[in-house]
């Protein structure tokens, strides 16, 4: 036998019902929100984006570069000239 509360409309109750518990919500979601640290998203004076200089360095592998290309490391390997020279020396797939 099929619910009850999903065959007949809705009542101008059931609307009133959900709108209290909205105004209710926002309620509660204004006193979280006034419960947070004021802190600014960003720093006074900062506009843009972070200076590279300030960015942790980032180290790929071919593997990695490859996935994003959607090559694999072999055929990378042939762009090995083209490449900067490595930062950090491999240890051929040791740790």
């Amino acid at each position: 036998m099929a619910s009850d509360n999903q065959d007949r409309p809705a009542t101008s109750a059931d609307i009133e019902a959900v709108r209290a518990e909205l105004e209710r919500l926002r309620v509660v979601v204004a006193d979280l929100s006034n419960r947070l640290p004021s802190v600014p998203l960003r720093p006074t004076g900062f506009s843009g984006e972070t200076p590279a200089s300030c960015r942790p360095e980032e180290l790929v592998t071919l593997d990695q570069i490859g996935a994003i290309v959607h090559r694999s490391k072999r055929s990378m390997e042939r762009y090995l000239v083209q490449m900067p020279a490595p930062r950090v020396r491999g240890r051929r797939g040791q740790p």
